[in-house]
């Protein structure tokens, strides 16, 4: 049996009764809560100073929205967990491509714990960590890596500042 309630109408604050997966009144407002009339949307924002983001659905006011430029449809929980994903993604992606393991040890476990290693530090054109780069440029400087483990990376830099081939700030 189908259970209708009183509840507040999340985008005109109005009084309505409807069933409890409801959010909203009306088909208009229904549309602005789901983003899908930007025109009404930006009224909405204007009026209300408030903007509901377009992954977890929750109304936060405009402070709590990202600014970098653009208008951001996310806000800023969901736009850090968005760039740590896609972050992880592209670096899964990279691992693959060097074997996912190791070359020295055969180390796979943690995907957090293996390192991109230049084998040829002269060679380095930027660090494998800017997120900023296209992806072709990024291949490209993967290739020029070695997949380690920190613990042999940290053994690898070790052995190259014996014998003086990386500078200390490395």
């Amino acid at each position: 049996m189908t259970k209708y309630i009183k509840q507040i109408c999340r985008i005109c604050g109005k009084e309505f009764t409807g069933r409890e997966h409801r959010k909203t009144c009306s088909r208009v407002c229904g549309n602005i809560y789901r983003g899908r009339n930007k025109e009404l949307r930006k009224q909405h924002e204007i009026k209300t100073g408030k903007r509901i983001c377009s992954r977890c659905k929750i109304e936060y006011d405009l402070s709590e929205f990202t600014s970098s430029g653009a208008r951001s449809i996310y806000c800023r929980k969901c736009w850090n967990k968005y760039t740590v994903d896609q972050f992880n993604k592209q670096k899964k992606k990279f691992v693959d491509m060097l074997g996912g393991k190791c070359s020295r040890c055969g180390y796979s476990r943690y995907i957090g714990a293996l390192e991109f290693h230049h084998k040829n530090p002269i060679e380095k054109e930027f660090n494998i960590r800017c997120k900023s780069r296209p992806e072709k440029e990024l291949e490209v400087e993967i290739s020029k890596c070695i997949l380690l483990c920190a613990n042999c990376h940290r053994e690898v830099h070790e052995e190259l500042r014996d014998y003086n081939l990386l500078d200390v700030h490395t």
